[in-house]
């Protein structure tokens, strides 16, 4: 394999071409001779970044498509599919940094950490967080002849 057309498949790869487009064309070899290209253990790596890359290059597509739009340039609707498409793709390519799923975690990343509560426990929190909220529920204080009285409290006939 000719170490130029490696770099050019993989640079047009990072700058969001899809294999297919690439491949067939001038000097470029097939898909399924570009694949085999992933049993090298030089070029897999590079591979991988490049995909990583592309998804970069679709999240910019679709900012230029959203822009295209709002300047008139670009009908809504074919920007619309567009911009679908390309957060597809990226989401598929890097789903850690375009994917929708969130991933839960513990402290600095690590595993979620578990501990048993005995009923006495539980019980306390429940009255607590209860407490907590009905603090939160209860209506502003308001100020009458230098006395804080609750709004809708009932008073007597000698408060103001």
């Amino acid at each position: 394999m000719d170490a130029a057309i490696v770099e050019t498949v993989l640079d047009q790869i990072a700058a969001g071409a899809s294999l297919t487009a690439i491949c067939g064309t001038g000097d470029i070899p097939s898909r399924r001779l570009v694949r085999k290209w992933l049993d090298d253990e030089e070029i897999r790596p590079r591979y991988l970044r490049a995909r990583e890359w592309q998804a970069d290059a679709h999240a910019d597509k679709i900012m230029d498509w959203a822009a295209a739009c709002a300047e008139g340039r670009m009908d809504p609707n074919a920007a619309r599919v567009a911009i679908a498409a390309s957060q597809w793709t990226a989401a598929k390519l890097r789903p850690a940094v375009y994917g929708d799923r969130l991933e839960v975690t513990g402290r600095d990343g690590g595993p979620i950490a578990l501990s048993v509560v005995d009923d006495a426990e539980l019980a306390r929190r429940v009255a607590l967080l209860l407490a907590r909220a009905s603090q939160a529920m209860l209506p502003p204080a308001r100020e009458l002849d230098g006395e804080c009285q609750e709004i809708g409290a009932p008073h007597s006939e000698g408060d103001g």
